[in-house]
């Protein structure tokens, strides 16, 4: 089997269910939300909305040729910025801090990304 069938065979299509799972998750959500008098369904659709059109979004157009090229190389820059760019972002939002912080932040991120991205690159 050629590259490019491997790749048509790995992707997975999903269906009703996986839409209906998704969405009883969502009603999940919400219901729990208003259970606790938090008043935030609004925004909870709302972010859920962005989240989906944003994805349905970079995979169209990032990750499906990325990932159609099967270049280890590539898939592995691509991780490591994506993580340095989390990274900035989860840093720039902490209100309190402590000696060590960076070191214990950049410990993690290399941990949790490190083995994210050794995965993608093996398989």
């Amino acid at each position: 089997m050629v590259a490019a069938q491997k790749h048509q065979a790995a992707i997975q299509q999903l269906g009703v269910t996986h839409l209906f799972a998704c969405a009883l998750l969502l009603i999940f959500v919400i219901a729990a939300s208003h259970a606790l008098r938090l008043d935030l369904a609004g925004r909870i659709v709302v972010s859920a909305s962005r989240c989906a059109v944003q994805l349905l979004i970079l995979c169209a157009f990032v990750l499906e040729p990325l990932f159609g090229r099967n270049d280890p190389r590539l898939i592995v820059a691509y991780l490591s910025l994506i993580v340095a760019l989390a990274a900035k972002e989860a840093s720039s939002r902490l209100k309190y801090g402590y000696a060590g912080l960076r070191l214990h932040f950049a410990a993690a991120f290399a941990c949790g990304a490190g083995t994210v991205i050794l995965y993608a690159a093996v398989f």
